[in-house]
C-alpha cells in the first residue's frame, strides 16, 4: 500500500534540515496574517457604521423634536426648518462626526460619514474604510 504524497510531504518538512521549512512556514504564515488582519479592519468598519447609524438616527430625531416644539399648525412647517436642520448638525457635532442635514417638509433626513483608520490594511495601502449611514425621520402629527 503507498502512502499518499502529501503524508510524504510532511514527513520530509519534519525530518529535513536543509531550510525547506522555513520557506513553507513564510508562505503560509503571511496569509494568515493578512486574512486574519482583513477580517479586524472588516469588524471595525461594521462597528463604525452601526455607530454612524445610530448617530444618523439620533441626529434625526432631534431634529423632528425642534421642528415638532415650534409648530402650532400641523401643516405649515415653512418657519421650523432651520430650527431642525441646526438641532440635527449640534447633535451631529456632540457625537464628533461628520453628516449632511436636509430638511424636507416634515423630513429630517440626516447622513453620517465616519471613516476608520485601519489596522493591518493599511499595510498594503488602504489607509481609510468608508463607513457612513442615512436616517430619516418624520414628524407625526395628531392631526
Amino acid at each position: 500500500m503507498r502512502t499518499p504524497r502529501v503524508y510524504d510531504f510532511l514527513r520530509k518538512l519534519r525530518t529535513d534540515q536543509n531550510g525547506e521549512a522555513s520557506v513553507w512556514a513564510v508562505l503560509l504564515i503571511v496569509p494568515l496574517i493578512v486574512t486574519a488582519g482583513l477580517v479586524f479592519d472588516a469588524a471595525a468598519q461594521t462597528q463604525a457604521k452601526s455607530e454612524a447609524a445610530q448617530i444618523a438616527a439620533g441626529a434625526a430625531r432631534a431634529g423632528t423634536s425642534a421642528l415638532g416644539g415650534q409648530l402650532t399648525d400641523p401643516t405649515d412647517y415653512s418657519f421650523a426648518p432651520g430650527q431642525a436642520q441646526a438641532a440635527a448638525e449640534s447633535y451631529l457635532t456632540q457625537s464628533g462626526v461628520d453628516g449632511t442635514v436636509t430638511v424636507a417638509g416634515g423630513t429630517i433626513t440626516v447622513t453620517v460619514n465616519n471613516p476608520i483608520d485601519t489596522t493591518f490594511v493599511s499595510l498594503i495601502g488602504i489607509n481609510e474604510l468608508p463607513a457612513s449611514a442615512t436616517s430619516a425621520a418624520e414628524l407625526i402629527t395628531g392631526e
